[in-house]
């Protein structure tokens, strides 16, 4: 992940929707986006890029870009019909590419 800069503009993804913001404050260990979809700002750790919450469970996912957000769901996809044809499978050890590749030489299609 790369550090974000203040005037960023950044792709989210909550529970309910897609929407484009834009970074507003950086500092050492955090940074806040905005957006006109929603109120107020919302943190996020700048090694990870995961929401900062009391709990374990994010109700917004921060992407570079909306084809960001596209790769990732489409690797995603991949990875549940791998694990289906191989059991387990790490989710972050393999790259979209990687999974195509495995995809295409046992013939399994996604769309």
């Amino acid at each position: 992940m790369i550090k974000p800069k203040q005037g960023d503009s950044l792709f989210i993804k909550t529970k309910r929707s897609q929407v484009h913001c834009t970074v507003k404050s950086v500092g050492r260990k955090y940074f806040t986006v905005e957006s006109d979809e929603f109120y107020g700002e919302i943190k996020f750790t700048i090694e990870t890029w995961g929401q900062k919450t009391e709990s374990n469970d994010p109700d917004y996912y921060l992407y570079e870009s909306e084809q960001a957000w596209k790769d990732e769901k489409k690797r995603q996809r991949y990875m549940c019909v791998l694990q289906g044809a191989f059991g387990y499978i790490h989710d972050k050890k393999y790259t979209l590419k990687q999974l195509e590749e495995a995809a295409n030489i046992l013939k399994i299609e996604i769309d």
